[in-house]
């Protein structure tokens, strides 16, 4: 996707900030998902958020840019997914629980194992896309990144979420499982976090989502 044009990046930008919303969570989510410019314009914030992700440089950010944009984040719940499409649904369950599995393991298998048949084969790609699209935008705000390079990932990316998923139906779904996927533990508050905000983000007349082009 050719986003080097101003008149481009216009018309998409809806689009992309509906993408941005869904990195935020927490008690300040809704505000951020109605304003999702605000999201990546303080450099103090986009600093610690990357920073708790080990971006310190440019030179870190272009390594896991690299590793994200093509995916690779959702690469352990694949492998998992494509263990289990092996064996009966008793057989699934029994393996989960074997003791040799640590805690975190048990855990991932578990959500993998729930959402099995749910999700389109991309799998969680899109909670890859779009951290990787948030990065980039604060990477450009702390000027670890040219605007052009900027643009450069995000119309990759963007091309990438197009092929991957037909609607933001299926996009959201697959972020929020990601979410789960990632998080240490299956917490009520990241559930009871992670679904408010998705409902702000697809019934608020006010969010970018009713803004956003037709998913084509």
């Amino acid at each position: 996707m050719n986003l080097n044009k101003e008149e481009d990046r216009t018309a998409w930008k809806p689009f992309l900030d509906v993408i941005l919303s869904l990195c935020v969570s927490g008690d300040n989510a809704d505000f951020f998902i109605l304003n999702p410019e605000r999201i990546y314009s303080s450099r103090s914030s986009c600093r610690a958020i990357i920073e708790s992700y080990g971006i310190t440089d440019a030179d870190k950010l272009s390594e896991i840019l690299s590793w994200m944009a093509v995916g690779n984040g959702s690469k352990e719940y694949l492998d998992m997914r494509n263990t289990l499409s092996l064996m009966s649904l008793t057989e699934r369950n029994s393996y989960i629980q074997i003791e040799k599995h640590s805690p975190e393991y048990k855990y991932k298998l578990s959500i993998v194992n729930h959402y099995m048949g749910r999700l389109p084969s991309s799998g969680i790609d899109a909670y890859s896309y779009g951290w990787a699209m948030f990065y980039c935008y604060a990477g450009k705000e702390l000027e670890y990144m040219k605007e052009e390079e900027k643009w450069e990932y995000v119309g990759s990316i963007l091309q990438k979420v197009l092929k991957s998923y037909s609607s933001w139906r299926e996009f959201i779904h697959a972020f929020a499982v990601g979410r789960l996927f990632h998080s240490s533990t299956l917490s009520a508050d990241i559930s009871r976090q992670t679904r408010a905000s998705l409902i702000k983000l697809l019934v608020s007349p006010l969010s970018p989502i009713h803004k956003a082009h037709t998913w084509k």
